[in-house]
C-alpha cells in the first residue's frame, strides 16, 4: 500500500489578494512551470460560477513527479477566483478579483503497491531508516524547494503585473 508523507499541508503556504492581472497569462505561466521542472501537469478540477456580472473560478491542480520507481513527489495547488470581472485593457484582457491560492506537497512511496507482504513492508522500513536516509532526505528536500519555488514564481508574477 503506499505511503503518503506529507510535507507541506494544504493552508501552510497560501497566496491571498486583490488583484488586478492577465489571468491567460497567469494560468499558462503557471502551467507551464510544472512541465519545465519535470512534473506532469494534471488539471483535477476546474469549475466556473456566473454571479450576475461577476464570476468565481475554482481550479485544482496537481503536479506529479517520480524520483524513481518507488518514490514520487505529489504538489497540489488549489486556484479559488472570486467576484472576478474582465476590464478591458489597450493591449490585453484583464481580469480584477480576489485570488485564493494554496499549495500542498506530498511524497508518496511505493505508489505501485509492488510491496505487499509483511515481511515486504518490514524490508521496506527498514531499509527507508537505516540503508538510505539520505535519498529520503533528499527527495523530501527537493519537493520542498520545487514547491517555494512555485510559491515564488506565482508571487512574483502577480506582483510584477500591476495594472492598477
Amino acid at each position: 500500500m503506499a505511503n503518503t508523507d506529507i510535507l507541506i499541508k494544504e493552508g501552510e503556504l497560501d497566496i491571498s489578494q486583490t488583484s488586478v492581472f492577465n489571468f491567460y497569462e497567469f494560468y499558462t505561466t503557471t502551467k507551464t512551470w510544472f512541465k519545465d521542472n519535470g512534473y506532469i501537469h494534471i488539471e483535477k478540477e476546474y469549475e466556473e460560477i456566473i454571479k450576475g456580472k461577476t464570476k468565481d473560478v475554482n481550479i485544482k491542480w496537481n503536479g506529479d513527479k517520480k524520483f524513481d520507481d518507488y518514490t514520487k513527489a505529489i504538489i497540489k495547488v488549489e486556484i479559488k477566483l472570486s467576484d472576478s470581472n474582465q476590464i478591458e485593457n489597450k493591449k490585453e484582457k484583464l481580469t480584477k478579483g480576489k485570488l485564493k491560492i494554496s499549495f500542498s506537497a506530498n511524497m508518496v512511496t511505493d505508489y505501485e503497491d509492488k510491496i505487499n507482504s509483511p515481511v515486504g513492508k518490514l524490508w521496506r522500513g527498514l531499509q527507508e531508516k537505516f540503508f538510505s536516509p539520505h535519498k529520503r532526505f533528499k527527495f523530501e528536500k527537493e519537493i520542498k524547494e520545487d514547491t517555494y519555488a512555485l510559491y515564488n514564481r506565482i508571487k512574483s508574477f502577480l506582483n510584477i503585473e500591476k495594472y492598477n
